[in-house]
């Protein structure tokens, strides 16, 4: 982190700013610890979010580092997902409710419940994947470095690949451009081969990549 704010012109808006060390936990859909994540304060107000790897799978530690982000409250959204639980299986018992990353880079909460009837629990189901090639890094950014942005895309959405910062100690990360929330966008590093499949459009060969843990 120190190496990112020492050199990389995005991380201006972070001096002076704190990291509140109270983490909040995502997961994945199938319940297993994804990321512990923390939110940057500066005056009062959160400019960013920093995800570390719950897991040594993942690889780098820090997973994304999010540029004013959009605000939630983890707690709400867990109350109304219980609120919602019981009022659409009131003869179900709650098993667990989590926060979870469903369908990346999407949060939200997951309550899962058991049918005390059948004893199955229902939530939400796992999505395939398709293997589309080998990346290479390399060519990710000599199209960049020809001032060609590169085409991100995960399951049902689309970002821009606009850069690439030199992380100091040999780990890669993409400067990413994500059109969401509407109206607004948000950017973010993430990992290059992050956990969940990335497809890579090369503007010049329209060679596709994908990227599983």
């Amino acid at each position: 982190m120190i190496s990112f704010i020492a050199t990389d012109t995005d991380f201006e808006k972070w001096e002076g700013a704190s990291i509140d060390p109270k983490q909040l936990e995502l997961y994945d859909i199938n319940g297993q610890k994804l990321y512990y994540q923390f939110s940057v304060y500066k005056d009062n107000n959160i400019i960013g979010r920093i995800d570390i790897g719950a897991t040594k799978k993942l690889g780098a530690s820090i997973q994304v580092i999010e540029f004013d982000p959009r605000p939630f409250d983890a707690d709400e959204a867990i109350k109304k997902s219980i609120e919602i639980t019981k009022k659409e299986y009131p003869d179900g018992k709650i098993k667990s409710t989590k926060m979870v990353v469903y369908s990346y880079p999407s949060i939200g909460a997951m309550t899962v419940v058991k049918d005390k009837t059948t004893g199955e629990e229902g939530g939400l189901g796992k999505t395939g994947s398709f293997d589309d090639g080998t990346p290479i890094f390399s060519q990710l950014t000599s199209e960049i470095n020809n001032n060609r942005p590169v085409v991100s895309m995960i399951p049902g959405h689309v970002r821009v690949c606009r850069g690439y910062p030199d992380s100091g100690v040999g780990l890669h990360y993409l400067k990413i451009n994500d059109p969401l929330p509407v109206g607004s966008g948000h950017q973010f590093l993430e990992t290059w081969g992050a956990e969940t499949c990335h497809i890579y459009m090369l503007s010049e060969e329209l060679k596709l990549f994908t990227f599983f843990e």
